[in-house]
């Protein structure tokens, strides 16, 4: 059951009527939408070869050049929808473009309002169809006839309206048809109505059933399909509202509609994405891998709830229902609407089609490929788009408009690009302090603890590091190179999260932050020498893990995207406060010992442990900074947060990178250091004739063998240097 050319073609006689001087009006997305579908010749009655085509895609392109025309009055409007209908109807009403009445398909069947005898036969054309298209034993219409005793949610929008319709224009007084209108929706309604307990509950309707439930897809209690597709159930909201807007005021038809469109609207507004707004293709399975946000069913949602609220059918007294549908056009217009360089407008994320003539399950749906401008989503946008509940941004000038969607457009791409080649920067930086690193410890094996520590520590962190870089810059590979003229580089990255090098990537990033938040762990402990210090950073460091675990699952398809901000923002909150921890417990200890450090060494050789850029360093206070930014970005979901999200782990890892290196260059507070000064051999040497008195004695002197190894050697050095 699908929509027709014929369908919206089929209104001439009302539209005459109200042909007018053009109204000077802002130059809307609605209005943009429909100049791009006709520059390109698109809904027109024609297919590619110009052959004449009885499509409802095309019926739906021009259901809304019929609205668009009465609300401004463009005669070019109204010009196109005659010049289609006169592609598919002959002068005496007889249809061609491929349609055949004995079909008993419900697809080339909608709209029509005329009284025009051409426009009048072709519409008993269709209306005759009804008439022995087979029914179900209950009586609902078949979708079509090779598909037995099957109901689709789309078929309703297809096949009803344009019952409805009819029945207004020619026989408004046969309460037997309106009687089996309303019946057509209830039973569709009824059948397909996910029920309380089900799996992955919604409450909303699923895409259609089998009265006799023998398809392959047929439950066995009730017959329905498996999942809630977005465009279906689309199809049949709009359907809703539509039909109420015909039907008598006073027929109790109506109320059954009503009731099914305000049980099913609050659904459908608390089924949408938390953080986008809108809708994913699959309502059953949403965050699920492969699962993606839909463009068609979302547009349908916003245009068929935003008239709903608009005509009084759907109450909405605390204004969530509109404040809903706002925010998910709002994600339209700066996600799925690109301008090509002729000025028209691209439409993307509509998926080809929904069918139930195979398995009808997840791995069919999200395996239909999208197609770019498709009419039903281009069609949909244009329809919600002409709504005036709809966001404010739809009634700017189109200059403005145009350039508020690129620039919102362009910042987050090019944030995600400044953000992958920071990674690329960052990764090198990485490199060569591992390089360095690997120098001292070749020229300087102490064969110790912390030495093999350290080597342990670095054999591990490059190999993590490595892997996440390739695997990060596969994916930039697919965004810029293998899928570049797809729109939206961090779509593309939702998109192939689930892929081998995402994961690879994901996985090995975050080890890395393990590793790397361990360090600082160890040097609390190593500075302070007490051990019960660290029990508070490592409780938080163990709930960062713990988080960590649902969030990596999340980035790699394996759990619900619904909870990634929830999930993410806790694990970020964390991050922050145990770089904060870490940073004030080492920073202080350090402010602490840095006169002491004076008094043994000299003003000169202690800055090389207590200058202003030491305590920087060791205190990891860079990384604390930039773990700051990017939360205060994230929470205020700013387009500049992924410049500084892309490089996190490596960001981490070099902060960590120089502590190590400084501990291997013998530059970083020691363990001998501190007990130095924790057993009172600094306080020894307080004056400075202690001092020189050191520098005079011979190697072997006893006073220099109680000094630490750490200080005997520094001493040894400054001496020699004297």
């Amino acid at each position: 059951m699908k929509l027709s050319t014929t369908a919206s073609l089929l209104t001439f006689g009302t539209l005459l009527s109200s042909l007018s001087t053009s109204i000077a009006r802002p130059y809307s997305y609605a209005e943009w939408a429909a100049d791009s579908a006709i520059r390109r010749k698109q809904g027109n009655g024609l297919d590619t070869s110009n052959n004449a085509v009885v499509s409802y895609e095309h019926g739906e392109l021009q259901w809304g050049l019929r609205q668009l025309y009465e609300r401004t009055g463009n005669a070019t409007y109204y010009n196109y929808i005659v010049t289609g209908a006169d592609n598919i109807v002959f002068d005496n009403g007889t249809v061609h473009g491929k349609y055949t009445l004995t079909e008993y398909t419900l697809d080339p069947v909608r709209y029509s309002r005329t009284k025009a005898q051409k426009w009048k036969t072709a519409a008993d054309t269709f209306r005759k169809q009804l008439e022995t298209h087979p029914r179900t034993a209950q009586g609902q219409y078949w979708h079509k006839q090779r598909y037995f005793n099957q109901g689709w949610l789309d078929g309703i929008y297809m096949g009803d309206i344009f019952y409805a319709q009819y029945t207004k224009d020619f026989q408004p007084n046969n309460a037997t048809a309106w009687a089996d209108i309303a019946a057509q929706f209830n039973l569709m309604y009824q059948n397909t109505l996910q029920q309380p307990g089900s799996a992955n509950y919604t409450g909303l309707l699923y895409h259609g059933y089998d009265y006799s439930k023998t398809a392959v897809w047929a439950s066995s209690d009730r017959g329905h399909s498996p999942e809630v597709w977005d465009r279906a159930l689309g199809w049949y909201c709009m359907a809703l509202v539509d039909g109420i807007e015909i039907f008598p005021t006073n027929n109790a038809g109506r109320n059954t509609l009503l009731n099914i469109l305000r049980d099913l609207a609050p659904k459908v507004r608390d089924a949408a994405d938390p953080t986008s707004g809108v809708w994913w293709l699959v309502m059953t399975q949403p965050g699920r891998a492969g699962n993606y946000f839909e463009s068609s069913g979302s547009s349908m949602f916003v245009y068929a709830l935003l008239k709903g609220v608009r005509l009084g059918y759907i109450p909405d007294p605390d204004g969530s229902i509109v404040r809903a549908m706002k925010k998910a056009y709002q994600y339209m217009i700066t996600h799925w609407v690109i301008e090509n360089a002729d000025g028209t407008m691209n439409w993307t994320n509509t998926v080809q089609v929904g069918s139930l003539d195979q398995k009808g399950d997840y791995a069919y749906y999200i395996g239909v490929p999208q197609v770019l401008n498709d009419l039903k989503g281009l069609a949909a946008f244009l329809l919600a788009s002409i709504d005036p509940l709809r966001s404010a941004a739809a009634n700017v000038l189109r200059s403005r408009a145009i350039r508020l969607v690129m620039e919102a457009t362009t910042q987050a791409d090019r944030a995600c690009f400044d953000g992958i080649v920071l990674s690329a920067l960052s990764y090198g930086a990485l490199v060569m302090l591992y390089i360095q690193l690997t120098q001292v410890l070749l020229r300087k094996p102490k064969r110790g603890r912390v030495f093999w520590g350290i080597v342990v520590y670095s054999t591990l962190l490059a190999p993590l590091a490595t892997v996440a870089f390739v695997g990060k810059f596969r994916l930039a590979e697919v965004i810029y190179v293998i899928e570049r003229d797809q729109p939206h580089p961090k779509d593309i990255a939702i998109r192939n999260s689930t892929q081998w090098f995402s994961v690879m990537g994901t996985v090995c990033s975050t080890l890395l932050a393990w590793m790397s938040d361990w360090i600082m762990i160890y040097r609390i402990i190593v500075l302070w020498n007490k051990w019960w210090l660290a029990i508070p950073p490592g409780i938080i460091y163990a709930a960062r893990i713990a988080m960590s675990l649902p969030l990596m699952l999340i980035e790699t398809g394996r759990l619900n995207i619904n909870q990634y901000m929830l999930y993410g923002n806790v694990f970020y909150g964390l991050c922050v406060s145990l770089n904060i921890m870490f940073t004030a417990l080492i920073s202080a200890r350090l402010f602490m010992m840095r006169h002491k450090a004076e008094r043994v060494l000299g003003r000169l050789q202690a800055s090389l442990y207590n200058s202003t850029i030491t305590i920087f360093v060791e205190s990891g206070a860079f990384f604390t900074l930039w773990a700051m930014t990017y939360l205060i970005l994230r929470t205020r979901n700013s387009w500049v947060q992924d410049v500084f999200q892309q490089p996190y782990a490596y960001v981490l890892a070099i902060s960590r990178m120089l502590i190590v290196l400084r501990m291997a260059q013998d530059r970083a507070w020691s363990r001998d250091i501190i007990d130095a000064a924790d057993t009172g051999v600094l306080d020894w040497q307080v004056s400075s004739s202690n001092s020189i008195a050191l520098h005079t004695v011979g190697d072997d002197h006893p006073q220099m063998q109680n000094l630490p190894k750490k200080l005997r050697n520094d001493s040894l050095s400054s001496k020699s240097l004297r």
